[in-house]
């Protein structure tokens, strides 16, 4: 089994990376400027403006175009202002944009040209802005005013370079132009001052002497000219013999004396051209000299104001003033650093550095200073590449764009890295690339001829190895920057190659050893061979010194040189000196087999230098002895072509990734697959260890870089930061941050974990460079920090709950983003008020109802949230309110939400449509079942007020429910309903008994008034209990039935404290008899049924009796045999003599039991539901239904 590294401190697996630092493309060519602090640059790159921080090397900003790619929007140049913070940018759509950078708003867009904007300038103000356009015009701009205020047309060419003059008093404008003429322009006077008639071609860079006294133009005839504005004459044309790109005049300060040869008598003009070299050359002389008397003036083109003709220069005394005026070369860039073969493009001022940034053809930018520093990457032992006087070096060099990265491997920390951290990387071009990571500082070497394919670096970090398209192989010195030996042999592209790894025997110089003991290098091809080839190590250090000597001897020349030309004053220091690098080593391979079917992708060594693995397209990894190149095995098991190998640097095991979407890690022992890794949704092209070989590394097509832990088969991250394939993966040394030039390095990323001082770089075809850093102990930390406070922070949420102090707890629910917990604390407040109080107070004496007292409370808080909250609350009501039960507080919190925020505000809520258009589907589904509710209730209080049942006053009175007594209502719907619920009699008005129909005498006699049936609603109906009895008649036919609910007394005046009886009336002999108790079944309890509407039970009613004579009561029961009794015993009831109209009974009963007929027996119930009297039980008519008379 495999065994994973334990840690001392520190999670043991690591699960979480970020990205730390990135490289990506800057610049791809245009124009670059300089800010005045120096502190980043604007360049273009593509169709938008990118800016770079010059000591991170990285984008910090990007200016997006308002068009797509390749659009009308494409920035074509801008100009930056002087104090840093704006920018003027000129598009293919003739528009001129002035931005805002730190917000990246466009403050304002006005039409420029008619053509294409080619140049830009800023006045030292920041006022002006002057342009130059292919349609041979320049314009002045007032860009905060939006309007043009000069128009300037006398070029019949391309406007190339503009210019204003460093004094703003002077308000001078100078132009360059294809035409070949450099014009001057007067701002104050509108018109053009001068015409400047001396190149042969395409003038490319102007730039004003110290003073602004004179200009230097440069163009693409391969000389300088030096005009003298106040004359408006060519002082001198001193020949370069290159094209000219770009020059810049040096400023004549102490911090720039102490670095270049500054005199006080003359100016230093540095030129960079298509040579690829920077020249430093000094001016020294008198520039204008007063003509003397009676001799023509040397002036070229004066314009003459009056009839508009030029005067033509003189050629007297021109001898003498040359003379005065003198040009030579004192400083020239050190030939190891100018290793640009396009040469440059342009020359811009560096002055926080003292020096000069140089913008080569290949998109890099240069920073270059005179001093005698050793190199980047040159070690502290190695001799300094210049001497003390006359170079120019590389400081650091900036990559603008980076092509396809195909391969990047890093160099081993410590030794003679002297901490800092770089990696070799191979792009889509012949060049290589060395990184310094805390910088991206870059040097570049050439020597292949086509593109560079793979690459590997040498355990002893001082050699790189490169294989090629050119089906060659190169060992670099990477310390003088040259390939020292070139190995040929293959007949295709060579696209793998592998140095051997044991440290020792690259830094013997003996003899290659038997057995493979010497340092070697494995390569291969498209050509389906495997060759391995061995390092010359004595010749190979013998050739390294010998390049250390001449290089050490050509600084000393040219130093000399420089100093000899200085003293004599005469040109040529920067002549001579020069170091030419020495010629590689040729040599062949030592042993060449046949190694695949297809394609070899990848090779790589093991730890211990005995075995080699070779990848290729056939879909097998094969392993190889070193020292012969003898197979050992073969792993079978991918179903595609394998991109990479890699070896475990603790077990006996090796990785591979493959064009089937998986990494498998392979047993050396027994050849047998271990390990299967799957997650990548395209092929998997790089691998790689970490975590001391506990865990994989894989990047694949997706542009996805995941972390797959050995042991579990899981994937512990996944990093996503490319956009395209991730073709390279390697582990490095964390890089050193150097905060600033005197402060002590700080190391990035050290952690606890198990990559501690490691960092993993990552490098894909979207040209971006990344470098992760693990950061799982930081995330472990915090994830148990959030836990901690989270519990806290639910902690006081339950106690401002439980205190009823609802405003906090909802800010408390809302920062947890707990919207269950939210949605009840809303719930609350709503119903019982917020505040320390809870119960809701309305303020001041004004009644509120509490529809109105929720919607304050509500908008008292919804004026306080940001529009972050309401945004979030927004989010949540959108789920609440698919829930018909959370319908009402999400209505309400809207409407809060609507009362207090401002409809514009809403409309900037990202997302608003969106939250509107789901919202109003559930809204209105709400409402329509409102309305439904609200016609039925309509239609039951119709029903009951035609039938003139209910009165016009009237409440629910008693103890049984006081909360239904406080609040008071008119609606004759509601009261009744809430009587009947409660089971109370019916209230007496004036002139109306307490139940409509009797009224009872002081003496408590009963007096006969006009019945009223009442009534009760059972499933949705209204019914009716009335029973008829009359004293004279026998006993009716009607049935009896055992109840399930329990009988209240009697209700008539203080009839309920009494027994019922029956009241016999008329002229003749009347008796009261008490009826037999009715039998009564107990509920399960004990206790009798609730009787409120809506609860569990039948409710009870009041059956109103009317005597004999009494309007029979229509039924809707359909029962006509229970209708035909009725009508007897009425019938009966008024032959009884002397009888009139008289209530005889009153009781409550419950819906839809039997009324006995006239002249029954009622049985009398007490307290406890029993009864003292029985009677016999009637057959049940029907289907066992209790008759009643039901609406």
């Amino acid at each position: 089994m495999l065994k994973v590294a334990s840690t001392t401190r520190g999670p043991s697996l690591s699960k979480a990376w970020e990205v730390s630092k990135a490289h990506k493309g800057a610049f791809s060519g245009g124009k670059v400027e300089l800010s005045r602090d120096g502190k980043f640059l604007a360049c273009l790159y593509e169709w938008d403006v990118s800016f770079v921080d010059v000591e991170e090397g990285v984008v910090t900003k990007r200016l997006r175009s308002e068009g797509s790619p390749g659009g009308e929007e494409e920035i074509v140049s801008f100009a930056l202002h002087p104090n840093g913070s704006e920018i003027v940018t000129a598009s293919r759509s003739l528009l001129l944009r002035h931005w805002e950078i730190a917000t990246g708003d466009c403050k304002r867009a006005i039409k420029a040209h008619d053509h294409i904007v080619r140049c830009m300038d800023y006045d030292g103000t920041g006022t002006l802005v002057a342009t130059g356009s292919s349609d041979s015009t320049a314009k002045v701009w007032d860009v905060e005013r939006g309007y043009c205020t000069h128009n300037f047309r006398g070029h019949t060419g391309v406007v190339s370079v503009v210019a204003f003059h460093p004094d703003p008093k002077r308000l001078t404008l100078v132009t360059g132009s294809e035409d070949t003429t450099v014009r001057v322009w007067s701002l104050s006077e509108q018109s053009c001052t001068a015409v400047l008639k001396a190149h042969l071609s395409y003038v490319t860079s102007l730039a004003f002497l110290p003073g602004g006294t004179g200009v230097i133009s440069g163009g693409r005839d391969r000389v300088l000219n030096v005009w003298a504005l106040d004359r408006s004459e060519v002082r001198k044309t001193f020949p370069v013999y290159e094209e000219v790109e770009g020059l810049q005049v040096l400023p004549q300060s102490e911090e720039f004396s102490e670095k270049f040869p500054v005199s006080a008598a003359g100016s230093l003009v540095a030129v960079a051209g298509k040579n690829g070299v920077v020249r430093v050359f000094s001016l020294e002389g008198t520039l204008v000299e007063a003509a003397a008397p009676g001799k023509g003036k040397h002036k070229l083109d004066r314009v003459n104001k009056k009839n508009k003709k030029t005067a033509l220069p003189a050629a007297s005394d021109r001898d003498e003033k040359e003379q005065r005026l003198t040009c030579r070369c004192v400083m020239t860039q050190d030939n190891a650093s100018a290793s640009h073969r396009a040469g440059y493009t342009s020359l811009l001022l560096d002055p926080r550095r003292c020096g000069l940034l140089a913008v080569t053809a290949d998109h890099n930018l240069v920073l270059l200073e005179a001093s005698g520093k050793r190199r980047l990457g040159e070690t502290p032992g190695a001799a300094a590449a210049v001497g003390p006087l006359g170079s120019l070096v590389a400081r650091r060099q900036i990559v603008g764009y980076n092509d396809e990265v195909i391969d990047v491997k890093s160099f081993p920390s410590g030794g003679e890295s002297d901490g800092e951290s770089w990696v070799a990387v191979a792009t889509n071009s012949p060049q290589v690339r060395l990184f310094e990571l805390s910088s991206f500082s870059c040097r570049l070497l050439d020597g292949h001829t086509d593109t560079v394919l793979a690459l590997d670096v040498a355990p002893d970090g001082r050699h790189l190895c490169t294989s090629s398209k050119d089906r060659t192989c190169l060992l670099w010195n990477v310390d003088l920057g040259v390939p020292v030996v070139r190995w040929s042999g293959h007949a295709d592209s060579v696209g793998a190659v592998a140095a051997s790894r044991k440290p020792g025997p690259w830094n013997s110089s003996s003899t290659s050893a038997a057995g493979g003991a010497a340092a070697f290098v494995v390569s291969g091809a498209a050509d389906r061979t495997l060759q391995r080839w061995d390092v010359p190590c004595r010749p190979l250090a013998a050739l390294e010194g010998a390049a250390r000597d001449s290089r050490e001897a050509a600084a000393e020349v040219a130093a000399e040189a420089a100093a000899e030309a200085d003293g004599r004053g005469k040109g040529g220091g920067g002549g001579t000196g020069v170091w030419t690098p020495p010629a590689p080593l040729l040599e062949t391979a030592r042993r060449s087999v046949r190694a695949h079917e297809q394609d070899i992708n990848c090779v790589a060594v093991s730890p211990n230098d005995a075995v080699v693995a070779s990848a290729s397209q056939d879909r097998t990894i094969k392993l190889w002895k070193a020292a012969d190149l003898e197979l050992t095995g073969v792993l079978k098991g991918h179903k595609r072509g394998v991109w990479k190998v890699e070896f475990s640097p603790v077990d006996r095991c090796l990785a591979s990734c493959s064009g089937d979407r998986t990494v498998k890690l392979w047993s050396l022992a027994d050849l047998s697959c271990l390990r299967t890794f799957q997650g990548h949704t395209a092929s998997v092209l790089s691998v790689a260890f970490v975590s001391a070989g506990a865990q994989v590394v894989s990047g694949g097509a997706d542009g996805l870089v995941k972390v797959w832990t050995v042991r579990s088969d899981e994937c512990e991250a996944t990093l996503d930061a490319h956009t395209d394939k991730v073709w390279a993966l390697t582990t490095a040394a964390a890089p050193a941050v150097r905060r600033h030039r005197d402060e002590e390095e700080e190391v990035e990323g050290g952690g606890e974990g198990p990559n501690a001082g490691i960092v993993v770089v990552s490098g894909g075809a979207d040209s971006v460079i990344n470098v992760w850093k693990d950061v799982t102990a930081r995330e472990e930390e915090k994830v148990i920090a959030e836990r901690e406070n989270a519990l806290l922070k639910e902690q006081e949420l339950y106690n401002r709950l439980r205190n009823k102090e609802y405003g906090p707890a909802i800010a408390l629910a809302l920062e947890l983003k707990r919207p269950q917990k939210l949605w009840g604390v809303l719930r609350d407040a709503m119903t019982e008020g917020m505040g320390e109080g809870g119960q809701g107070a309305p303020a001041g004496g004004d009644e509120e109802t509490t529809t109105e007292m929720a919607s304050r409370r509500l908008d008292e808080h919804v004026s306080s949230w940001t529009m972050d909250t309401i945004s979030q609350c927004l989010g949540y009501c959108r789920d609440w309110n698919t829930n018909a039960r959370k319908a009402v507080v999400v209505h309400a919190l809207v409407g809060s939400i609507l009362r207090c925020v401002s409809i514009g505000s809403l409309k900037e809520l990202p997302g608003c449509a969106e939250l509107v258009r789901v919202l109003l589907p559930y809204s209105e589904r709400h409402f329509q079942r409102l309305d439904r509710l609200l016609q039925s209730s309509y239609l039951v209080e119709h029903t009951l007020a035609s039938m003139q049942m209910l009165v016009a006053e009237g409440g629910p009175t008693g103890d049984s429910n006081k909360a239904a007594a406080r609040t008071q209502t008119n609606r004759p719907l509601v009261r009744e309903l809430k009587r009947l619920r409660d089971g109370k009699p019916r209230q007496e008005e004036e002139g109306e008994s307490v139940d409509g129909g009797v009224e009872s005498d002081s003496e408590g006699g009963d007096r006969v008034a006009s019945p009223v049936p009442v009534s009760e609603v059972v499933d949705g109906r209204v019914v009716f209990n009335v029973r008829v009895e009359n004293g004279g008649a026998g006993d009716s036919d009607s049935e009896e039935e055992d109840s399930d609910v329990q009988e209240s007394d009697v209700v008539m005046g203080d009839a309920s404290k009494r027994d019922p009886i029956v009241v016999e009336g008329g002229g003749g002999e009347g008796s009261a008899k008490k009826p037999k108790k009715k039998r009564k079944k107990k509920s399960s309890s004990g206790a009798p049924a609730p009787t409120a509407l809506g609860l569990v039970g039948q409710p009870v009613v009041e059956a109103v009796v009317p005597a004999a004579g009494a309007e029979e009561v229509p039924s809707a029961s359909g029962d006509k045999k229970a209708r035909k009794k009725r009508r007897r015993s009425a019938g009966d009831a008024k032959n009884v003599a002397g009888a009139s109209p008289a209530l005889v009974k009153v009781q409550k009963q419950p819906v839809g039991a039997v009324v006995p007929e006239e002249g029954g027996a009622v049985a009398e119930t007490g307290e406890d539901g029993g009864g003292s009297g029985k009677k016999k039980k009637k057959k049940r008519s029907g289907k066992g239904r209790r008759k009643s008379t039901t609406t």
